[in-house]
């Protein structure tokens, strides 16, 4: 299964805790505005089926309820989207 990997900066943009959030993309989406949330698993589907990489903009929604505009900017490295969030 695809996975992800949260920084310390990553931690504070999404509000989590280190290890308080699990590694897997579904994780990942659950953070994302429901209005967004399909358009971005469809792009983060495609670049994981075809290798593309991807340069996005989105908000979240922490699980304190605060909302955020992210941009998210990764490519496809063996079988892994690798990226940034800022």
């Amino acid at each position: 299964q695809e996975h992800i990997i949260l920084n310390k900066m990553m931690n504070f943009i999404f509000g989590v805790e280190e290890n308080e959030f699990s590694p897997r993309i579904g994780s990942f989406i659950a953070f994302i505005d429901p209005i967004d949330r399909d358009r971005i698993k469809t792009i983060f589907e495609a670049a994981v089926e075809h290798g593309e990489n991807f340069s996005e903009t989105f908000k979240i929604v922490r699980k304190d309820g605060v909302e955020r505009i992210i941009h998210v900017q990764a490519e496809l490295k063996v079988a892994e989207i690798i990226g940034t969030v800022q």
